[in-house]
């Protein structure tokens, strides 16, 4: 089986080059509503984020995943195998990239994003034309993985409005092969019985012999809903079985959103984006005004580095709604895993969420306003004597030192030759065409006057080597500080997320629910049981009353029946007492003869001992 894999993942790739499916390979097809996990399940498998986020971003095309398990990159060195041609433990190709690596993970996501926007449209549009993407990896299986459109209700954007008879006929088109596998997808806070993806796995597989049901978002299930009934296959038996899956929640989760998605965003931001030679020079001249400078202006310097750290707050932004949620998430998980001790207490119970979330809501415009002011402080005062960052000097020097002419740094005369050939090239280029000689006015027969309004926009040129210069010097200073300033955001907004957010709530929330909840006036009310809990507890004590009942009744019956049995017995003894003491004829004396004490323990409760000396002296 192993073998036979790459020739289907072969097979399939030269069929797409075909445009058609001449046999159906096999291959495993994960199904589901829209929202429902079927992505985080992918990655989950990967054991990589790569797949496109956002409210924006959905499966709109049908991924083809193909899975390649390959040798650690320390032993494919060992062996000088062909492989070890891409020196990365983990990297994916595209086919319509012609098999190019992508070794960043970043990139991968933003290559399907733009495939998909190139093909479906960039307004939520779908389309059945497959995205095939290998991704070779030591952590992985030989599988083929098939992502389809989420079922979706209701068209939005540019959307056609049967979108959900569109997405079905695709999905149809993919699990009728025979020698599909289905994945099908249904988030646990949904009603299982009436899952969509389900009923369409019915439908082309009614034995259930290739359907495997997976039930996502288990920590995110109603509180009265219990997954053992999904999980057992008591709501909707499936013949493969049902396999469930819990979200990252808690401490982890937090630490994932801290030095995995906000750490590698921060990261991804480029420090010179947006910025072009010509927003550069322009601050630069803005920053000297009318008169011509020697040295690069520091005003120019801060301008655009502020404009650069400006893009740093979004994101910090970001980080404190996504550990909100996740914080809201954990309260909710926690309300169902108590569920059993507040059943009896609804009300009580609620009013427990109403606070905890309160608080938390409370907190979060302090939390990002505190967010907020970190940027702004990093904006207040650009520190240029900081010992992490490099000097303008410095910068300015490296770039002389490194000039191939034959003028040297400490001769001012080449500097001015310099200064001379720039000012008279930039005079050409920029002055408009007009010879004019010192001292002397032009002649009004030989020219004519300008008219400002008419004097043509500068046009793009060839820059000057100061020009150059100056905005290598300013890329250099701005790359500089911006890191120095990166650096400190990324440290410093995961310690204020968790003392303005998250430990603030821990460490009030005991007091805030002693002061909301504990009032006289409102324990009646919040420990008012529900009418199911109110019913059960009166059918527990009919129960008990009828069960105790039938206890007193079999006791009196066990006690008759003992009663009976001594008496039976009483009889007994007086009967035989009375034949040994007053025995007649052989046959008493026979009866004497075979008749010993011993036979009969409980004989010392009968006659008196009188009786048997009496006995003794007739015989």
């Amino acid at each position: 089986m192993e073998d036979l894999i790459p020739v289907i993942d072969k097979l399939q790739e030269i069929f797409n080059t075909l445009g058609r499916e001449i046999i159906q390979l096999p291959q495993i097809v994960i199904i589901g509503a829209q929202s429902s996990g079927k992505s985080s399940l992918l990655e989950s498998i990967v054991g990589r984020d790569f797949l496109p986020r956002g409210s924006r971003m959905m499966t709109r095309r049908p991924l083809i995943l193909q899975l390649v398990h390959i040798a650690s990159l320390e032993e494919r060195k060992q062996a000088a195998t062909l492989e070890s041609c891409v020196q990365a433990e983990e990297w994916a190709t595209f086919l319509h990239c012609k098999c190019k690596p992508f070794i960043d993970f970043n990139e991968i996501r933003q290559e399907i994003s733009n495939e998909m926007d190139r093909v479906a449209g960039t307004n939520k549009g779908i389309s059945s034309e497959p995205l095939y993407l290998k991704m070779y990896s030591s952590k992985v299986l030989n599988l083929t993985l098939i992502d389809l459109p989420g079922i979706t209700k209701v068209p939005v954007g540019d959307q056609p409005p049967d979108i959900e008879a569109q997405v079905k006929n695709m999905i149809l088109s993919y699990i009728s092969n025979p020698n599909c596998l289905i994945l099908a997808i249904t988030a646990a806070n949904t009603d299982i019985a009436s899952s969509e993806v389900l009923k369409l796995a019915g439908d082309v597989d009614p034995d259930g012999c290739r359907t495997l049901a997976v039930i996502t978002k288990l920590d995110l299930m109603e509180v009265r809903m219990d997954a053992i009934d999904m999980l057992m296959g008591r709501v909707i038996p499936v013949k493969l079985g049902i396999i469930g899956v819990v979200n990252s929640c808690g401490g982890a989760r937090m630490c994932y959103i801290f030095y995995e998605t906000f750490g590698q965003t921060l990261e991804s931001i480029d420090p010179l984006a947006g910025l072009s030679t010509r927003d550069i020079l322009t601050a630069i001249r803005n920053a000297t005004g009318p008169r011509p400078t020697l040295f690069i202006p520091e005003g120019s310097f801060e301008l655009l580095v502020k404009r650069q750290i400006k893009r740093l707050e979004e994101p910090s932004l970001r980080c404190v709604e996504l550990v909100h949620e996740e914080l809201q998430r954990i309260i909710q998980q926690c309300s169902t895993y108590s569920t059993q001790e507040l059943l009896r207490f609804p009300k009580l119970h609620e009013a427990i969420i109403e606070v905890v979330t309160g608080v938390l809501r409370k907190r979060l415009p302090i939390t990002n306003e505190m967010v907020h002011n970190l940027v702004a402080i990093e904006l207040a005062y650009i520190n240029t004597k900081h010992p992490d960052f490099v000097d303008m000097i410095l910068v300015s020097a490296s770039f002389n030192s490194n000039k191939n002419d034959t003028c040297q740094a400490n001769d001012p005369r080449c500097w001015k030759n310099e200064k001379g050939r720039d000012d008279t090239a930039a005079e050409e280029k920029e002055s408009p065409r007009a010879s004019f000689q010192l001292g002397a006015y032009p002649s009004t027969s030989q020219t004519h006057a300008i008219n400002l309004l008419d004097v043509p926009m500068p046009i793009a040129r060839k820059l000057s080597q100061r020009e150059q210069r100056d905005c290598e010097v300013i890329c250099r200073l701005i790359q500089s500080y911006f890191l120095i300033v990166r650096k400190n955001i990324q440290d410093s907004v995961p310690k204020t997320v968790m003392h303005f957010l998250v430990n603030y709530v821990k460490d009030h929330l005991q007091s805030e629910l002693v002061r909301q909840l504990y009032k006289t006036q409102l324990l009646e009310g919040l420990l008012t049981e529900s009418e199911d809990m109110a019913q059960q507890r009166n059918e527990a004590a009919s129960m008990l009353e009828t069960l105790r009942k039938a206890s007193q009744t079999i006791s009196e019956i066990r006690e008759i029946q003992l009663w009976m049995s001594w008496k039976q017995v009483g009889k007994a003894m007086v009967s035989i007492g009375q034949n040994l003491a007053l025995g007649e004829g052989e046959g008493s004396a026979t009866t004497r003869e075979q008749t010993k004490p011993e036979d009969f323990p409980i004989i010392s409760s009968g006659p008196e001992p009188g009786i048997l000396k009496q006995r003794e002296s007739a015989v």
